[in-house]
């Protein structure tokens, strides 16, 4: 029987999650030696194993049946990840104009405060509220 990259694949986001046969078989109900065959390309497996297998090594049920084949690549996942690539450097650029908005606001925003306090200070002492104090 030829071997397959598919069960290379599996082997390496084991490793990556840290996870032993035993551990993955106990995470998944797949058996050991089954998982094992699967690694070393003798065995291919089912949708079904598949999706039992899926949460533990960290994928989706659809992303780890497009990696092995049951479903076709989508244009759309092509599209969604660029779109999420231009989304990121545009909120980044986003980010970076408001930080520096809040920087040339700083100084004045601190001297509002400053005056605010002052004004909070002085109506305490006179005993009034700003509400109920009245321009006479």
């Amino acid at each position: 029987m030829r071997k397959n990259n598919f069960g290379e694949s599996l082997k390496a986001r084991r490793k990556e999650k840290g996870l032993t046969l035993v551990e993955l078989e106990a995470l998944s109900g797949v058996e050991t030696s089954y998982l094992g065959r699967i690694e070393q390309g003798l065995r291919f497996p089912s949708a079904h194993i598949l999706r039992k297998m899926a949460e533990p090594l960290g994928y989706g049920e659809a992303e780890i049946l497009k990696l092995a084949g049951y479903l076709s690549p989508d244009k759309t996942d092509d599209r969604i990840a660029i779109f999420k690539e231009s989304m990121k450097g545009e909120i980044r650029q986003s980010m970076s104009n408001l930080l520096e908005k809040v920087d040339t606001l700083s100084p004045h925003l601190e001297e509002g405060v400053e005056q605010s306090d002052k004004g909070h200070k002085r109506t305490k002492q006179s005993g009034a509220s700003p509400a109920t104090k009245k321009s006479g």
